[in-house]
């Protein structure tokens, strides 16, 4: 597995991406994301995305229908990620998301769309993966995620660079050859922190609010 995947001398090379990178790290500190649909159940929260929020996009579900009801990404639903959400959603809102600023950007809205979808393409467990001793988790993952894609899909150059490098900030795969691929990367990083910070927030003060309930004067019998 993923023999064939190994990461060229020349793929690691960019490709008029790099003025593209400051643009990248400018918009950390202004994009949003609009999805905040969580809820508490055991002390976990899922931030589920409203269906409607990307089923009704017509034009993003033209370009990943194929992909999104495919088997083997439905099943990725069962597999927890980052904690809190599922690796299906987690994969949903990175491409939804990534398509969005593609769009607006005027890049490659197709392949920015299907290869968020596919970025995190895989599986096995932290565990599993570093029984296949390709590398650290942040080398091998993205790896085994493109080796997945181009068994059901057609991929680009472009799709793979997305794949492949998604990591880059913390692997040692190379600088991304494309804007597009900086999205993604963004994006993805962007997501993980929501996907974590949020839940943990709302967890807190869920559990900030019961102690002062607990310790409201009614509760605690105080005449004031």
């Amino acid at each position: 597995m993923t023999n064939n995947l190994k990461i060229s001398k020349s793929e690691e090379k960019h490709n008029g991406s790099l003025p593209f990178f400051l643009l990248w790290v400018y918009s950390m500190g202004i994009m949003k994301i609009t999805t905040k649909s969580t809820y508490i159940k055991d002390d976990r929260i899922s931030m589920q995305m409203p269906q409607s929020h990307w089923k009704n996009d017509v034009e993003y579900v033209a370009l990943v229908e194929d992909l999104i009801y495919h088997e083997e990404l439905l099943h990725m639903e069962t597999i927890t990620h980052h904690h809190f959400t599922n690796r299906l959603e987690h994969s949903i809102r990175v491409s939804y998301k990534s398509y969005q600023l593609a769009k607006k950007w005027k890049l490659d809205a197709r392949s920015t769309a299907r290869a968020g979808l596919l970025h995190d393409f895989f599986h096995e467990d932290r565990v599993a993966v570093a029984q296949l001793n390709i590398g650290a988790h942040a080398d091998a993952h993205p790896k085994i995620a493109c080796e997945n894609a181009c068994r059901i899909t057609e991929i680009s150059s472009l799709e793979r660079d997305i794949i492949l490098k998604h990591m880059f900030l913390v692997s040692r795969c190379g600088l991304p050859r494309y804007k597009e691929s900086f999205v993604v990367t963004y994006v993805d990083k962007y997501v993980a922190i929501r996907e974590v910070v949020e839940p943990i927030k709302e967890i807190a003060g869920s559990r900030l609010r019961n102690l002062v309930s607990k310790l409201s004067p009614v509760n605690l019998n105080i005449n004031i």
